[in-house]
């Protein structure tokens, strides 16, 4: 007779699927004829944007376009302009863990941008994006307990109360970040680049408060010619709607870029900027419930199934700080840093070490006065020193004020960093997973005394006495005149009676 065992159902999420990939995407474009011939490209500058999301029954598709400007200096060398191109990108993962109804949380990143002169009318231009993508399929998560209708001694059980961390709330919000910035009167955009951060996440009932920033860094030339450089940093605070949270929640937010529009066509000195943006909330949360580990019977025989289960999970939250030094090396000697850009990418472990892409991007005149452009990506690599047991989940990247110098051969760059990570510690745990009762098959006790004497060790509890002499965990503190398995001291006698 098969027993039925009580059982706590808690809403989650199951992680069917995560990966990252990278696209390549060229495209080619022809000077319009209001413009003059290319003499040389200074560099190219753009920000990926998503597009559009579809799952289907083991595959996801994204779309994704990098709008880019390409800012050229004519064959007679005076002045400069921009050229404005768009590199469509079709990203495709393909998993069995992915599904139509999955909830997808994904990540972009520019890793290359390049552009080559095919002919001073003509350009081809390269974009290389980062891609992540994390799969959640709603699951009921089921923990097994006593016998729901327990018979007086027919079956002895032993419980623990286990905690974990699920995965308890996968949302996303769209919204639009609207500002306005002073900028030099007639001035002409050469590029711009957006980069996201995430500030503080607080939790409120079922909501999240979420802080962050969309720092953006503009080029632009003068009705003279002259190139200048402006950074923003534009503050938003936004509210999303999560579904019912435990007390304690570990939220992880992403942010995406849907849409990205700078105007400085005016005639004031007002430039107005648009972004559309994407946040998407991970949750995990804090649950509890009671797990049956183990039972025997003095009175039927029992065939008790068991199977592993992981309990523990996010423990705490860390921030670790590092400074990122690098030299990147220019073509030509620097005299002067016009601009400096970083975009971070997101974080993965890898070999025991927590690294992220960061690619530095550096406006800079050289001894001639023309303007020139470095771009290149170093990879920035943290250590967690946490105790043994312990693992660090990579979250969330930020960034400080970055620094910029000519050593002579090219440009030093000091850039503080932040990586957030989860502490993750857990546990396996041999849980019951079956009862089977064979009634009238009782086990066999008869030579076993009425009462057994034995010496309390460290490395040996009341339940393994109960079960190996016929007894109960209840019978053995009874005839102790003991509260608790907690009241027994190493090296104390104990009587155990046969219950059997």
């Amino acid at each position: 007779m098969e027993v039925k065992l009580s059982k706590t159902e808690l809403k989650g999420y199951d992680e069917a699927f995560s990966g990252m990939t990278e696209q390549e995407g060229t495209q080619e474009m022809v000077v319009p004829d209001t413009l003059p011939d290319i003499g040389a490209v200074v560099c190219t500058s753009g920000t990926p944007l998503i597009r559009s999301k579809d799952l289907s029954e083991g595959q996801l598709r994204m779309e994704v376009n990098v709008p880019a400007r390409i800012v050229c200096r004519p064959e007679d060398g005076q002045g400069v302009y921009a050229l404005e191109v768009n590199i469509p990108l079709t990203v495709v993962m393909e998993n069995t863990g992915i599904h139509e109804k999955s909830l997808c949380v994904s990540g972009l990143c520019l890793n290359a941008l390049e552009t080559r002169v095919l002919n001073p009318r003509k350009v081809s231009v390269r974009a290389v994006v980062g891609a992540s993508a994390r799969c959640f399929l709603p699951e009921m998560i089921s923990v097994l307990g006593a016998p729901e209708e327990p018979q007086e001694g027919q079956i002895n059980v032993q419980e623990r109360e286990i905690s974990f961390t699920p995965v308890c709330a996968v949302t996303e919000k769209t919204f639009v970040l609207v500002d306005e910035f002073a900028l030099p009167a007639g001035v002409r955009l050469l590029g711009q680049q957006t980069r996201l951060e995430v500030g503080e996440i607080n939790p409120v009932g079922t909501k999240l408060v979420v802080k962050g920033s969309a720092k953006s860094c503009l080029l632009y030339s003068t009705g003279e010619d002259e190139i200048g450089t402006a950074e923003y940093s534009t503050d938003f605070s936004q509210i999303i709607e999560a579904e019912e949270l435990p007390e304690t929640v570990f939220p992880e937010i992403a942010l995406l870029l849907s849409g990205a529009y700078y105007d400085v066509s005016g005639e004031n000195r007002t430039g107005k900027m648009e972004l559309h943006l994407v946040a998407q909330a991970v949750v995990y949360g804090k649950r509890s419930a009671v797990c049956l580990t183990d039972a025997y019977s003095n009175r039927c025989a029992l065939t008790v199934e068991t199977g592993r289960c992981t309990t523990g999970g996010i423990q705490s939250e860390q921030t670790l700080r590092e400074t990122l030094r690098e030299t990147l090396q220019t073509p030509q000697p620097v005299s002067e840093i016009v601009q400096g850009c970083a975009a971070l990418c997101a974080p993965r472990a890898e070999d025991g070490a927590l690294t992220f892409p960061v690619t530095v991007c550096i406006y800079y005149r050289s001894a001639d006065g023309s303007l020139n452009a470095v771009r290149r990506s170093v990879q920035a690599r943290f250590s967690a020193q946490l105790p043994a047991g312990e693992t660090a989940i990579p979250v969330s990247v930020g960034a400080g004020t970055l620094t910029l110098a000519p050593d002579g051969t090219g440009v030093e760059v000091l850039l503080p960093l932040e990586l957030r990570i989860f502490v993750e510690e857990t546990e396996e745990l041999s849980c019951v997973t079956a009862i089977t009762c064979e009634e009238g098959a009782a086990p066999d006790f008869s030579d076993r005394p009425s009462l057994v004497i034995e010496r309390a060790g460290a490395d040996r509890d009341l339940w393994a006495a109960a079960r190996e002499n016929g007894s109960t965990v209840q019978g053995i503190l009874d005839a102790n005149g003991l509260e608790d398995a907690a009241a027994v001291v190493p090296g104390q006698m104990l009587l155990i009676p046969k219950m059997a």
